[in-house]
C-alpha cells in the first residue's frame, strides 16, 4: 500500500465505494507514517506526538461526509475511525467504547465517569465514585469505623465491625528513630502500605485486631484501612507511621515477623497486592526529585525495576517520555511507578506485595539505595541516569544495610559477570562476601521465600 496524504485520505474514507474495512487499512498506514515521520523530526515525545495527530483528526472530521466517527482515543493515544460514536472518559475527553468498556463505570450516585481504579463499593453493593464515596461516608463511635450503608452501621452485630479504618484515614507522624537535633521536615523517613488478604481459614477482624495488639503495644504505629481495589471480604491495608530507614530496618517489624501473622496473611499471590513505599519529599532538592522521577520512568531502566519489583501494573505505569524537565509539582497522576501527586511525600508504587522477611526489605532497601545514589548526581547533570550506574554504586559502597537486595542481585545473576572483569575483582569479591555471610546465617529465611513462590 502506498503511501498517502491527507486529501486522498479524505477522498477515500468519504468514498462510499471503498469498504470500511479497507478505509481502516489506509487511515491505519496513514497515521502510522505520520508518527514514524514526526520521529523522525526529533519530534519524539508522546505529547508532542498526540499534539500533531489531533490536529490532522481535526482537519479530517471537519472533510467527514461519511456516516463513520474519527477522533482521537486520548487514554489509548491512537487515533480512531470508527462506526461508533466515541464515549468520554473521566476527564471528558474522546475514547473509543472498548476503551470506555474496559476502564470505565458509570457512578450509581452522579452517574458520572469514574475510572475502575478510582470506584467504590458501599455496603448496598452500589458502584460510586470517589467523590461520591467521601460526600456518603459516615463515622461511628462505637466501632470506630466509616461506614457507607444508607441504613446505618450494622456494629451491633456481630459480624460487621471489621476493625478497619476508611481509606482515607493516615496514620499519625511519628518521626521514629529521628533524633531530635535533626528537622522532622527534612529528615529522611519512610512509611509503608501494605495490600494484604486474609487466608481462607481466618476471620479477617480477628486478624486485624491481632496485628493492632502486635504493632501497637505502646503507640499507634499501624492502621488497617479498607482497600476499594482488593477483595470487600478478606482485603485489607496495613499503613505505617513513618521512622526512619534504621528503625525499620531493625526495630519496627522485629515483632510483625517474629509472630505467626504471615501464616494467616498472604500478599504475594493476592490478585492486586502492592507495597507502596512512601518518603519525606523535603528531603532533597528539585534536582533530586527530577532525577528520581527520571531514573524510575527510564525506558533503559524498566526491564530491571519491573524483574526486582515482581509485577507490571496499570496501578504503578511507566512513561517512557518523563525526563529531568517532567513536572514534579503535585501532578494529579497517582498511577506512575513513582507518584509525585502528593506534597509531602515521594510514593514509589512498583512493588507487589510480600510479606516473607527478606522480600519486605528487599523493597525498602532498593527505594532507600536508590535516593542515596540520587544524592550523588552532579548539580549540572540533567540527562536521565541508568540502572547500570547505579549498580556502580552498590558495588562502590558495599553495605550490609541492603544485604536482602544484595542476596536478590546475586540470586538472579546480575553481577555474575563482574567476576572476570580484573577492574571489577575486587568489588564483586567485597560484594559476594556480604551475601554469603547473610545466606549462613539466614538459610532459614532464605527456604521461607521459596515456599511463598511454590
Amino acid at each position: 500500500m502506498n503511501i498517502i496524504n491527507l486529501r486522498q485520505l479524505s477522498n477515500i474514507i468519504n468514498n462510499v465505494n471503498i469498504s470500511f474495512t479497507e478505509k481502516q487499512r489506509y487511515f491505519g498506514k496513514f497515521f502510522l507514517a505520520r508518527e514514524n515521520a514526526f520521529k523522525s523530526r526529533e519530534v519524539s515525545t508522546y505529547a508532542k506526538i498526540d499534539i500533531r495527530h489531533k490536529a490532522l483528526i481535526e482537519i479530517l472530521s471537519k472533510k467527514n461526509t461519511s456516516s463513520f466517527y474519527i477522533f482521537f482515543d486520548h487514554d489509548m493515544r491512537e487515533p480512531i475511525i470508527d462506526i461508533e460514536e466515541p464515549y468520554y472518559n473521566d476527564r471528558n475527553e474522546t475514547i473509543t467504547y472498548d476503551t470506555y468498556s474496559e476502564n470505565y463505570i458509570s457512578c450509581n450516585r452522579c452517574e458520572q465517569t469514574t475510572h475502575i481504579d478510582d470506584y467504590r463499593t458501599m455496603d448496598n453493593g452500589d458502584i460510586i465514585c470517589e467523590y461520591c464515596y467521601e460526600e456518603v461516608g459516615n463515622y461511628c463511635e462505637d466501632c470506630d469505623t466509616t461506614y457507607y450503608d444508607r441504613h446505618g452501621c450494622n456494629c451491633s452485630e456481630e459480624d460487621c465491625d471489621t476493625g478497619l479504618r476508611s481509606d482515607s484515614d493516615t496514620p499519625e507522624l511519628l518521626y521514629l528513630g529521628v533524633g531530635e537535633e535533626v528537622e522532622k521536615n527534612t529528615a529522611e523517613t519512610q512509611g509503608i502500605e501494605i495490600e494484604m488478604e486474609v487466608r481462607q481459614d481466618f476471620d479477617r477482624y480477628d486478624v486485624v485486631q491481632e496485628i493492632k495488639s502486635i504493632m501497637n503495644k505502646d503507640i499507634e504505629r499501624v492502621i488497617c484501612v479498607r482497600d476499594g481495589s482488593l477483595c470487600q471480604e478478606t482485603g485489607f491495608e496495613m499503613v505505617s507511621t513513618n521512622c526512619t530507614f534504621d528503625y525499620h530496618k531493625n526495630h519496627f517489624w522485629k515483632d510483625f515477623f517474629n509472630s505467626d501473622l504471615v501464616n494467616k496473611l498472604r500478599a504475594y499471590k493476592g490478585s492486586e497486592t502492592a507495597i507502596h513505599i512512601h518518603f519525606t519529599r523535603n528531603a532533597f532538592t528539585e534536582h533530586q526529585q527530577r532525577h528520581l522521577n527520571g531514573f524510575y520512568h527510564n525506558p533503559i531502566n524498566k526491564s530491571f525495576l519491573i524483574d526486582v519489583a515482581n509485577r507490571e501494573s496499570r496501578y504503578a505505569q511507566y512513561v517512557s517520555d518523563i525526563n529531568y524537565d517532567s513536572d514534579i509539582i503535585q501532578t494529579g497522576e497517582k498511577y506512575r511507578a513513582i507518584n509525585f501527586s502528593k506534597r509531602d511525600t515521594i510514593e514509589v508504587r512498583i512493588f507487589k506485595a510480600n510479606i516473607k522477611q527478606i522480600s519486605f526489605f528487599r523493597c525498602l532497601e532498593l527505594v532507600h539505595s536508590i535516593n542515596q545514589f540520587i544524592k550523588t548526581i552532579p548539580l549540572d547533570r540533567t540527562d536521565r541516569v541508568s540502572y547500570t550506574e547505579y549498580f556502580d554504586f552498590l558495588l562502590n559502597n558495599p553495605n550490609k544495610d541492603y544485604v536482602n537486595l544484595l542476596l536478590w542481585l546475586d540470586q538472579n545473576d546480575y553481577f555474575d559477570h563482574l567476576q572476570y572483569i580484573e577492574d571489577f575483582k575486587t568489588r564483586y569479591a567485597n560484594f559476594k562476601s556480604i551475601v554469603e555471610d547473610f545466606k549462613k546465617d539466614n538459610q532459614e529465611l532464605i527456604d521461607q521465600e521459596r515456599e511463598e513462590r511454590e
